[in-house]
C-alpha cells in the first residue's frame, strides 16, 4: 500500500450484511436486512451516490434484497460464509421503558488484499464499519503488506470496544483521516485525555442524536447541522446510514457542510420508520437551488464551544440573525494571498486572514466575494467556485456563516485597501498554521486533503 496524505478519490466500504430482528410497539417481531454495509449502501443509494462495498454475508441471507443496487452507482461485492457459519447480526429491541439490546457477531474473514488487487479501482478511501479492533488491525496490515493501492482510511468508533481495547483503538485512529463517533464515545476519549490526539490532523464527526452532528477539522469546530424534529421510532442503522451518506458527499464531492445536511436528513428519515426498508421517500434537494444560495432561514445550526469544552448541552442553537460573510482563497501559481486586517476589523488579533467580508443586504454571496476582493486587494476575479460553508462564533458572541471560495485572480498585483493594512503572498507548501486565523486554516487543511491547494 502507498501512503497518501490526500483523501482517496474512490469510496470503498467494508463491513457485513445480515439481518436485524427486533420487536415493534405492538410486540410483533420484524426481520429486515441490516448490517453496516447494507445500511450505509442504502443511504448512499437514496442520495444517488457512488461507492464500492465489500461485505461478508451470511449464507442464509436473501440476496434479492441486493437487487435494488443493480441500476445504481453502488457496487456490492459479497463474500459468503459456510452453511454452518453463524455470521448474522441480531438486534432484539424491546420497546418498553427499559430497552434491552442483544447483539451477537461472528467475523467472517475477507481476503481484502486479493479482492482489491483484482479490482481496477485505485486511490481508495476505505471505511471500516464497526468491527473488533483486532480484526481492524488485521485488515489494515493485510492492505499495507499485500497491495500497492493508494489508500486513506476512516472508521466508526464503538463504545464497548473503546473501553475494552483502548490502547489498540488509539493505534487504529492514528491511521485514519476521518473518524466517526457519538457523544458518549467522544466524552470517554476526552475524559481519558485523548480527544486532542484523536482530532489532530483529522476530520472528526460527532453525532449527537436529535441535536444532529458536529464536524471538527484538525481539532477546530468547522460546522454543524440539526435536522427537523421527528418522532423517533427506531434508531437501528441510523448511524451507519449517516456515515455512508456523509462519506459519499465528502469523497465524491469534497464538501463538508454539503455532506452533513443530507447525512443528517436521510438518517432522520430512517429513525422515523420501523426499519430502513420502510423508508420510501426519495431524498432530494430543492430544485433550482444555487450553490451560494442563502441557507440561514432554512436550517438550524449548533455552535459548540472549543473541542475540550464541547457538550451537546453547551450548544447555542441559531436559526436566524446570523452574519453572512465570505472567505476568499486566492491562488496564483503556487502561492496564496493572505491579508492583515486593521485591529478593529480582525476577529482574532495578530493573525493572517484570507480576503473577505460581510455580505450586504442587496447582493448575493458570490457578488459579495467579487466586491470584497476588489475592495480589499484591488484584484479582479478571473474564475471562482464555492469550496464549502462553515460556522463561527466570535469572542464577542456574534454568529457567522462563512462561504469559502476558491479564486483565480486576473493578476497578482494585490495592494492593501479598505480595512486591510497588508497583502502577503505565501507559497502553499510554506503556510504556517500558527500564523493563521483558525477557520482560515481549517479550509486550507481540507483543500490540501482534497488536492485543491
Amino acid at each position: 500500500m502507498s501512503q497518501n496524505n490526500k483523501l482517496g478519490k474512490n469510496l470503498l466500504l467494508i463491513g457485513s450484511i445480515g439481518y436485524d430482528i427486533y420487536l415493534l410497539n405492538d410486540n410483533t417481531m420484524e426481520v429486515n436486512p441490516g448490517g453496516f454495509s447494507y445500511y450505509a449502501a442504502s443511504g448512499i443509494r437514496i442520495n444517488d451516490g457512488k461507492a464500492l462495498v465489500i461485505s461478508s454475508i451470511s449464507h442464509s441471507f436473501n440476496q434479492d434484497y441486493l437487487k435494488k443496487f443493480l441500476d445504481t452507482q453502488v457496487e456490492i461485492i459479497t463474500v459468503e460464509g459456510e452453511k454452518s457459519s453463524h455470521n448474522v447480526y441480531f438486534f432484539n429491541l424491546k420497546t418498553d421503558e427499559e430497552e434491552e439490546y442483544y447483539f451477537s457477531e461472528s467475523v467472517l474473514k475477507i481476503d481484502l488484499s486479493f479482492i482489491l488487487n483484482q479490482h481496477p479501482l485505485n486511490n481508495l478511501h476505505i471505511h471500516f464499519g464497526t468491527s473488533n479492533p483486532n480484526t481492524l488491525i488485521s485488515r489494515l496490515d493485510d492492505i499495507s503488506l499485500n497491495t500497492d493501492k493508494k489508500c486513506t482510511f476512516s472508521t466508526n468508533l464503538y463504545y464497548p470496544y473503546i473501553k475494552e481495547y483502548y490502547s489498540l483503538y488509539l493505534k487504529i485512529i492514528n491511521q485514519c483521516s476521518i473518524v466517526f463517533c457519538n457523544y458518549a464515545e467522544f466524552d470517554f476519549l476526552r475524559k481519558k485525555g485523548a480527544i486532542s490526539q484523536v482530532a489532530k490532523d483529522k476530520i472528526l464527526v460527532v453525532t449527537c442524536e436529535s441535536n444532529g452532528a458536529v464536524v471538527f477539522v484538525d481539532g477546530t469546530f468547522f460546522c454543524s447541522f440539526t435536522p427537523a424534529n421527528v418522532e423517533v421510532l427506531n434508531t437501528i442503522g441510523a448511524g451507519d446510514i449517516f456515515t455512508g451518506v456523509f462519506l459519499d458527499g465528502l469523497i465524491n464531492h469534497n464538501k463538508v457542510f454539503g455532506s452533513l445536511i443530507p447525512a443528517c436528513e436521510i438518517a432522520s428519515l430512517s429513525v422515523n420508520q420501523h426499519g430502513f426498508e420502510k423508508v420510501n421517500t426519495v431524498y432530494s434537494r430543492p430544485k433550482g437551488q444555487k450553490p451560494d444560495e442563502e441557507i440561514t432561514n432554512n436550517y438550524s445550526f449548533l455552535m459548540p464551544k472549543k473541542l475540550q469544552e464541547f457538550t451537546p448541552e453547551s450548544f447555542l442553537k441559531q436559526n436566524g440573525n446570523l452574519i453572512i460573510a465570505t472567505a476568499l482563497y486566492v491562488v496564483h501559481k503556487n502561492t496564496m494571498l493572505f491579508v492583515r486586517k486593521e485591529k478593529s476589523k480582525a476577529l482574532e488579533d495578530d493573525l493572517l486572514y484570507v480576503p473577505g467580508g460581510k455580505k450586504e443586504t442587496d447582493e448575493s454571496v458570490s457578488e459579495c466575494a467579487v466586491r470584497e476582493l476588489r475592495e480589499e486587494t484591488n484584484l479582479e476575479v478571473k474564475s471562482m467556485r464555492l469550496l464549502d460553508i462553515s460556522h463561527y462564533q466570535s469572542k464577542s458572541g456574534k454568529f457567522y456563516i462563512f462561504y469559502h471560495y476558491f479564486i483565480y485572480p486576473k493578476s497578482n498585483n494585490a495592494t492593501a485597501n479598505d480595512d486591510v493594512k497588508e497583502c502577503v503572498w505565501v507559497k502553499t507548501d510554506e503556510i504556517d498554521k500558527k500564523k493563521l486565523f483558525s477557520l482560515t486554516y481549517t479550509q486550507i487543511f481540507l483543500g490540501k486533503k482534497f488536492g485543491i491547494f
